[in-house]
């Protein structure tokens, strides 16, 4: 998972971009970071809003992740099997404010690997933002 991130954790402004993996966003990339189950939803809402889908990026719940940048990972296994990942982020708007944010990722063991099978939001707002709400699995 932290391989995952480590795109989010780059230094702000063009040399972030520059570090961005090249297919990101691509049914490839998608494959390699969520469950086969979400990756699949999330290329079919891709192709069906003509490459728009949800209209942000479902591993920062976020518009532009340009200005991106991770602060910490925290790891705890979960009865379920699963391991929560709680990442916060700083987020700069274009003239510098900070809006920062905390993520709680839901990781799975696959045949593949740990994939995220689940992403809340947490932006100080009385209700979290599921991924799986957004896309109508929940």
């Amino acid at each position: 998972m932290r391989d995952a991130l480590a795109v989010y954790a780059s230094p702000v402004g063009a040399e972030a971009n520059d570090a961005r993996p090249a297919d990101r966003g691509t049914p490839a990339q998608i494959r390699r970071l969520f469950t086969p189950a979400l990756a699949q939803r999330l290329i079919r809402d891709a192709a069906i809003e003509g490459g728009a889908g949800i209209g942000f990026d479902p591993v920062c719940m976020c518009n532009d992740d340009s200005a991106l940048v991770t602060r910490s990972f925290e790891f705890a296994p979960q009865p379920d099997g699963r391991v929560r990942s709680t990442v916060p982020f700083d987020s700069f708007d274009s003239s510098g404010v900070n809006y920062p944010s905390v993520l709680i990722y839901s990781l799975e063991q696959t045949p593949a690997g740990w994939r995220i099978a689940e992403v809340m939001d947490r932006r100080g707002t009385q209700d979290d933002v599921s991924l799986l709400q957004t896309l109508g699995l929940d």
